[in-house]
């Protein structure tokens, strides 16, 4: 099987299709590609209406193909290294839906028909990231986030919605790793001739708060390499991963998905030469004072 109609086989096995069935406005006005909130069903002919919520991002150009694909394949690879994320889809919008969203002054963008991209919309969630060290059920996530989001070079984590809060039962929070729009140095450099360069030479990605104090208090260079091994283990899965994406997005995109391989593949190879691990070795890194 040719590797075009291999990836037609393989999507699916880990994204479902749902289908666009009614808008129900804005999600978050402010951000760049302007996610909506649309009621989605299972069946294109909609006889499950109103289906469910979901926060789908419309395909918006050559970058914004870049921007789905980024969301595939870095929410699905980190999905398999075993961290939260939203629940990914793809959004089957017919004719008749995007000639109603065209129709209508709230929309800031053209919506076509095709396949775009969705997460499960959830209200059991809060808008991160978390303020301070002593809310986080589980420490170890904020390292094991930052190394992950490294090795996609991913350039927002920071930004507030970009990482959610589950509250457990102790009133602390789990993280949940959302809004993976912008790894590969971002949409627009990863549609460009350049992503392949400044893969290779981006350094480490930007952390949420409490990065520092979390490494000196669990474990510094040892929570390092193991969370390397957590990713690693993920490299023989980055073909399956870039199967399951669209084939139209690669073509709008021109992004070549061999490339994608190479990077991700070359990137983990090297992880401990751009994080540089040892230097979290500090005598009584516990007891440091937080500027």
């Amino acid at each position: 099987m040719d590797p075009v109609h291999k990836r037609k086989a393989l999507r699916g096995k880990l994204l479902n299709l749902i289908h666009a069935y009614r808008d129900d406005g804005p999600m978050a006005g402010v951000t760049r590609w302007k996610p909506r909130r649309v009621y989605c069903t299972n069946q294109p002919d909609h006889t499950d209406q109103p289906g469910q919520l979901f926060v789908v991002k419309f395909l918006q150009g050559q970058p914004g193909a870049a921007a789905l694909i980024s969301e595939v394949v870095a929410t699905s690879l980190l999905r398999f290294a075993g961290f939260q994320t939203l629940d990914p889809f793809v959004v089957g919008v017919s004719d008749g839906f995007a000639q109603s969203c065209n129709a209508s002054s709230d929309y800031p963008y053209r919506v076509v028909s095709g396949l775009h991209f969705g997460t499960m919309h959830r209200d059991d969630v809060e808008a991160g990231p978390p303020l301070v060290y002593d809310d986080l059920a589980k420490p170890s996530e904020v390292v094991e986030l930052w190394v992950a989001d490294t090795w996609l070079s991913n350039i927002d984590r920071q930004v507030d919605g970009n990482t959610l809060l589950k509250v457990t039962t102790s009133g602390k929070f789990r993280l949940i790793a959302a809004d993976q729009s912008d790894c590969f140095c971002g949409a627009v450099s990863f549609c460009s001739d350049q992503m392949e360069r400044r893969m290779c030479t981006a350094r480490t990605a930007p952390s949420i708060q409490c990065l520092a104090q979390v490494l000196f208090n669990h474990g510094g260079p040892g929570l390092i390499r193991t969370a390397i091994q957590r990713v690693r283990s993920c490299v023989p899965l980055i073909n399956n991963v870039i199967n399951l994406v669209p084939e139209e997005w690669w073509n709008i995109s021109r992004i070549d998905p061999e490339r994608v391989r190479r990077v991700l593949e070359n990137r983990a190879g090297h992880l401990e030469q751009i994080l540089h691990p040892d230097q979290w070795e500090v005598p009584h890194g516990g007891t440091a004072l937080f500027i």
